[in-house]
């Protein structure tokens, strides 16, 4: 799965795939997708969510992780933003 990975200013995750599939299988491939790189990951600091607005994922599934759990090293592959470039569902 092509999954774009984002991180912002406080360290927290934003997963998000290239489909709008929001089954359980679908946010658990993102689950065990961000674990590959934060093996500490526990189930209870993942929030499912689907992408409110945005202009390029609307719709979507979203996985975020509290940066407050998460190692000051990150991966080379997660896209540093200031802001999050859409907005999430938090109901």
């Amino acid at each position: 799965m092509e999954t774009r990975k984002f991180i912002n200013k406080s360290g927290s995750l934003f997963l998000i795939p290239n489909h709008y599939n929001k089954s359980l299988a679908s946010y658990l491939e993102l689950v065990e997708e961000a674990r590959l790189d934060f093996p500490s990951i526990k189930d209870v600091d993942v929030e499912c969510r689907e992408v409110t607005r945005s202009g390029w994922c609307k719709h979507m599934p979203i996985i975020v992780v509290d940066g407050q759990k998460l190692p000051e090293t990150i991966p080379k592959d997660y896209m540093k933003v200031d802001m999050r470039p859409f907005d999430v569902d938090w109901r």
